[in-house]
């Protein structure tokens, strides 16, 4: 066992150790973000990418993971992201076609998992999984369901919606980012391409990573 968690935790080092923070967002989230000033949760707007239903389910893994209470601030609250090396084509697309990277100084206050945070403990026969930080991958944040060391990428042990998610601690502001990517064929709005124009930040216009190539490990 001691050698299985060893190996597991290499590969796991080498498949988050690179990866870049991600959020999928639709338009309409993009422009309200950027008029913000910040990036609400779930918990603040009463709407979810995956779905209305999604944001009960939300506060209640929350609470059951992470140990926030059902009406604790919004400011404990992390925001939902994923790790590059996801599958970008599979269930994560749900959440919107646009693709924010965030800086990586904001690697320090995010924590993981090798799953969803809501939909793993109940996907996984009530096993939830345990967050931990990007900083310190560990074993903790995989499920025993799936063998690590007979993954070929880290999609093949993030169960059947195949990304890792990620949990920003402490906000997230148009600043942290690095880039807005747009899908082919579809062009930022004026208004888009307004607020973003004194923003440090790339908006850019690119097709998805394959996941194949980002979710190897590096040889």
């Amino acid at each position: 066992m001691d050698e299985y968690v060893a190996r597991a935790e290499v590969k796991i080092r080498n498949w988050v150790s690179g990866a870049h923070i991600r959020i999928r967002i639709r338009e309409e989230q993009l422009v309200q973000f950027l008029l913000d000033g910040e990036y609400k949760t779930m918990a603040e707007t009463g709407q979810s990418g995956g779905g209305m239903t999604r944001v009960e389910a939300r506060l209640k893994a929350e609470q059951q993971v992470l140990g926030i209470p059902i009406d604790g601030a919004s400011a404990l609250r992390p925001i939902s992201a994923y790790l590059s090396g996801s599958d970008e084509t599979g269930k994560i697309a749900i959440y919107g076609e646009i693709v924010l990277t965030v800086n990586d100084y904001l690697r320090s206050r995010t924590w993981f998992l090798l799953g969803d945070l809501v939909d793993t403990p109940i996907l996984n026969l009530g096993q939830a999984l345990a967050p931990v930080p990007l900083l310190m991958p560990s074993i903790d944040a995989a499920s025993y369901r799936w063998n690590v060391i007979d993954a070929q990428t880290l999609p093949d042990v993030c169960g059947p919606h195949r990304y890792a998610e990620a949990l920003i601690f402490g906000g997230l502001a148009p600043c942290d980012l690095l880039s807005v990517c747009y899908p082919p064929g579809i062009e930022p709005t004026d208004e888009v391409v307004r607020l973003s124009a004194d923003e440090p930040w790339k908006l850019t216009t690119c097709g998805y990573p394959t996941s194949e190539a980002e979710a190897a490990p590096p040889g």
